[in-house]
Parts: C-alpha cells; sequence; structure tokens
C-alpha cells in the first residue's frame, strides 16, 4: 500500500469542525433547493422525478465521497476501493446522462447532438481516468525526485 505524505491529513478539530458546519450548510441549501423545485413543479409529475432523482443522486455520490475520504484517513492510502469507484462513476455519470438529457430537450437538432456528444465523451474519459490509467510509481509516492528531467548540454543552457 502507498502512504500519502499529504500533510492536510493532520488537520487541527477546528478545520474539521468548519468543514462539517460547512458541509450542514450546503446539504441544508440542497434540501432546500429541492423542495422549492419540487413544489414549484408540483403539476409536473416528470419534473418532480428529475428533481428528485438529481438530489438523491447527488446525496447519494458525496456519501462515496465521504467514504472515500474516511478511508483515505484511517488507512492513510491514496488509492481508492474498486467498488467505491464504481460507484462513484455510476452515479456521476447517472447525473451527467440526467442532465445533458433535459438540456437537450430544449435544444435544436445541431446542440442536441453536441450535448450528448459531450456527456458521451465524459463517460469515456472518466471510465478511463479511474479504472483504465494507471499512475507511475514515483507520481504515487509524491516522490518529485525520482521523476527523470534531461539534463541539459552547456549549449543548451546558454
Amino acid at each position: 500500500m502507498v502512504q500519502n505524505t499529504d500533510e492536510r491529513q493532520a488537520s487541527p478539530p477546528s478545520t474539521t469542525r468548519s468543514s462539517s458546519c460547512l458541509s450542514l450548510i450546503s446539504f441544508s441549501f440542497l434540501t432546500a433547493n429541492t423542495l422549492l423545485s419540487a413544489y414549484r413543479a408540483r403539476h409536473d409529475p416528470w419534473t418532480v422525478a428529475f428533481v428528485l432523482f438529481a438530489y438523491l443522486d447527488l446525496l447519494a455520490l458525496f456519501g462515496c465521497l465521504r467514504a472515500i475520504e474516511k478511508q483515505r484517513a484511517e488507512h492513510g492510502t491514496v488509492e481508492i476501493k474498486g467498488s467505491l469507484k464504481v460507484a462513484v462513476w455510476v452515479l456521476a455519470n447517472a447525473l451527467n446522462v440526467a442532465l445533458a438529457y433535459r438540456v437537450a430537450q430544449m435544444m435544436p437538432l445541431a446542440l442536441y447532438v453536441v450535448v450528448w456528444g459531450m456527456s458521451g465523451f465524459t463517460i469515456i474519459v472518466t471510465f478511463y481516468g479511474l479504472f483504465v490509467y494507471r499512475e507511475p510509481e514515483n507520481v504515487k509516492n509524491n516522490d518529485a525526485m525520482a521523476v527523470p528531467f534531461p539534463e541539459l548540454s552547456p549549449e543548451e543552457k546558454v
């Protein structure tokens, strides 16, 4: 396992407390906006379903991200468990597709294709970034000195 040498892990309790307070304020704001949006769209069941889906998806996504933070704090690892990666990827892309669907409905055909193209591109890139790409070992270990830089010749230095 790779040990995380990041200094942010050893944060003082006041930072953790302010972070929790900020999370609570953000959650309250998100919940209030969801309730207000659902109330305003109460005569359109599809819009209410979209608002509730987006809200629940965001809650699940934030829960997964909290679990990743907790895992990093407890184990000191930089790597994420496979099941958490899959959950984050599925939730983020479900929200991506839902938003693309809602936006694409209002667009002319050319922009409709662009919106869905961007959504598909995002799905492919996030899959590659989370599941295919592997960082070099020296980057994982925060070992900047191990990165091979070519030495300049005396002529190039001038």
